[in-house]
């Protein structure tokens, strides 16, 4: 699958314009630090999903503590709730902790270690998982490699920044074959482009995750499913889709469990 990363320093974008060059995903930035907002959040995660594009998100960091870092994803948080946009990010929000973390971190006096970052991006990870929606880390091979301990990181998803070189334009890149993908990346961010609708170039990136196109349930949830649906606890959109590959949002799960408790105190003749 085919997309894009931006922030609000590629401007206004025209979204229809995005997906009719192609574009299947966005991972749009959120904001950074402990409270600074992006200032087009709102709007593009709403274009993006309008369209049709899937949306996922990314919180750059500037945490020195893993304090620091669950204030910034309870930020991160406070933010998609505000606007009620859980239902509009499908894909996991991804935290960016890169050389302009670093930078900040040695002004106020802070060196990381290994251990210190991985801690860091742990804390922010497992506070958004805690919320419901899928967390992942945005790394580079340095940070893979050598800056973090990454075994300790495997179990989020992987985004990772591996350029082939700095004049890709477009998605010709081989999407198979590079050695790093043996790290089962769930984004490859590969390069920048010109994409219709966004003035200037705009970070490329393949996604290596299933579209949530099929609205069958896998064999191992088959048996539930079918009985969820009979029952009338899964009820499905005007196109009926069960949006079984969803996050699933705190006021959807109430809802289910109302509609599952209510069936069984039918099925006991209560």
């Amino acid at each position: 699958m085919r997309g894009i990363d931006v922030s609000s320093h590629n401007g206004k974008i025209d979204w229809k314009a995005v997906k009719s060059s192609g574009i299947d995903f966005a991972v749009i930035r959120a904001g950074y630090g402990n409270s600074t907002e992006d200032k087009c959040f709102r709007e593009n995660v709403i274009g993006a999903y309008e369209v049709g594009i899937k949306v996922g998100l990314y919180w750059f960091s500037y945490a020195l503590t893993e304090e620091d870092a669950i204030n910034e994803a309870n930020y991160c948080i406070s933010i998609i709730t505000k606007y009620g946009l859980n239902h509009m990010v499908s894909l996991p929000i991804f935290y960016d902790f890169e050389y302009d973390t670093e930078r900040y971190a040695n002004e106020n006096g802070v060196t990381y270690t290994n251990e210190s970052r991985t801690a860091i991006i742990k804390a922010f990870c497992e506070r958004i998982l805690e919320y419901g929606i899928r967390c992942g880390v945005y790394l580079n091979p340095d940070y893979i490699k050598y800056k973090v301990n990454y075994d300790k990181l495997k179990a989020y998803p992987l985004w990772e920044a591996s350029w082939v070189n700095n004049t890709i334009t477009d998605f010709s890149v081989p999407k198979k074959g590079m050695p790093f993908l043996e790290r089962n990346p769930f984004l490859w961010q590969f390069g920048k482009g010109h994409i219709l609708g966004i003035e200037g170039d705009v970070d490329l990136n393949y996604g290596y995750f299933v579209a949530d196109t099929d609205n069958s349930p896998s064999d191992w949830s088959k048996e539930a499913v079918e009985w969820a649906v009979k029952n009338g606890i899964l009820k499905g959109d005007e196109n009926g889709d069960y949006k079984l590959r969803d996050n699933i949002t705190t006021e959807r799960f109430i809802t289910i469990l109302h509609r599952a408790i209510k069936n069984i105190r039918l099925d006991i003749g209560e």
